[in-house]
């Protein structure tokens, strides 16, 4: 990953989401291994929603043709994603009987977090979709800036297809040798008040970090505001951020984002409120609604996948067969059993200074974002050479079985 993101124009160098983009095509020429690593995403309308992967539908129904759509019109992140997903489930119905199910569970786990904090680093803590580029390309009449761009690659996107664009960064990366590439310059939220530019794009701020947050919003001068992240859960941002983009602006466009295991990520693209538009009095609650009835009660996650969020143990009893479905989708082809629904927690901000050592645990466990001052401390040394001797012997699976 590292030798493709220093590649330039004339040395280009594959992106490794490519390699195994091969692998599978390889795979899925195995009538009944397609017909049952198609059955993962294609059981239930909630597995096929949770994941917006861009599998075609003939390959999903009948098996026709390649697996999704044209792969060079995909953001990178996102092939890389399916495609390292694919190839795991395909390895899974192949070898589950030959190696222990715990071990090679355990295997795929670090296999899809290590591909997670890998693309984290060259790409983003996001994965983009070209629905969410189009709809940003949209709102950027203006101008668009990103505060926090890390490594640039959203803004490279949105500069390929035509928005004029300014990436900021604290701690902005060298120069890219490509042309097409979107330069990072150093910049914090003070820069904001100079700059002229309409939009203001967020992605992933680090959790409880007002500088990317809070202090964005009131440096910040334009019309509108995109948020990538989770809606208050504590993964992202600060939980007065989201108040304010609740008091100052108008939600205009709610898009899912395509997710690793354990997120539940979107883009929540905001107006500023005119002064003669009142406060809208349910806006928070139409942000967080059941999955199951669409009630603004009182919310509980699953502890296992982090996606559903449910009012009730009825709405949880109707939905049991869509869970089984997307914690065996999002496990590669485990049938793990779904969580009783005593052992579902309240929704809500997660501080670290009210959640337990367990809760704080899960959601850094749950975040890409594996360089954060601290939060490295807090994992055991023997944790992560456990984790990286299965990663190597996944790999060593791949290329021996396949």
């Amino acid at each position: 990953m590292g030798l493709w993101a220093e590649g330039d124009d004339e040395k280009e160098i594959r992106h490794p989401a490519e390699l195994s983009e091969a692998a599978c095509l390889h795979h899925v020429r195995d009538r009944q291994l397609c017909k049952d690593v198609r059955s993962l995403v294609s059981g239930t309308r909630m597995a096929r929603r949770a994941v917006l992967w861009g599998f075609r539908k003939p390959w999903l129904r009948h098996g026709k043709g390649p697996p999704w759509k044209a792969a060079l019109l995909a953001p990178l992140p996102l092939r890389f994603l399916r495609s390292r997903w694919l190839e795991a489930s395909c390895l899974v119905k192949l070898h589950a009987r030959d190696v222990g199910g715990a071990k090679l569970q355990k295997a795929v786990k670090s296999w899809q977090m290590a591909g997670r904090d890998i693309s984290a680093r060259w790409h983003g803590f996001a994965i983009p979709s070209s629905k969410v580029l189009k709809i940003l390309k949209s709102c950027s009449s203006g101008g668009l800036v990103e505060l926090g761009a890390g490594v640039g690659y959203w803004a490279t996107l949105l500069k390929r297809r035509g928005v004029d664009i300014a990436a900021l960064d604290i701690d902005p990366p060298a120069p890219r040798a490509r042309e097409s590439s979107c330069n990072v310059n150093f910049g914090d939220a003070s820069s904001l008040k100079k700059l002229s530019h309409q939009t203001l794009l967020l992605c992933m701020p680090p959790p409880g970090e007002a500088s990317c947050a809070d202090e964005a919003l009131a440096s910040f001068r334009g019309r509108h505001v995109a948020y990538v992240g989770e809606w208050r859960s504590g993964m992202t941002a600060t939980e007065s951020f989201h108040e304010t983009l609740l008091s100052r602006y108008v939600l205009e466009h709610r898009v899912p984002l395509p997710c690793y295991p354990n997120m539940r990520v979107e883009c929540f693209i905001f107006r500023s409120r005119g002064k003669k538009e009142g406060l809208a009095q349910h806006a928070q609650s139409e942000l967080l609604t059941c999955d199951g009835c669409g009630a603004t009660a009182s919310l509980y996650f699953c502890p296992a996948t982090r996606f559903w969020r449910l009012c009730s143990e009825a709405c949880y009893d109707a939905l049991l067969s869509e869970q089984a479905s997307l914690l065996k989708m999002t496990s590669c082809g485990f049938g793990l059993p779904v969580p009783a629904w005593s052992s579902w927690e309240a929704y809500g901000w997660l501080a670290v200074e009210a959640a337990s050592s367990q809760q704080w645990s899960a959601l850094k466990r749950a975040t890409p974002q594996p360089e954060i001052e601290g939060w490295q401390k807090t994992v055991g040394k023997n944790d992560m050479q456990n984790n990286a001797r299965i990663c190597r012997a996944l790999v060593f699976l791949a290329f021996m079985l396949v």
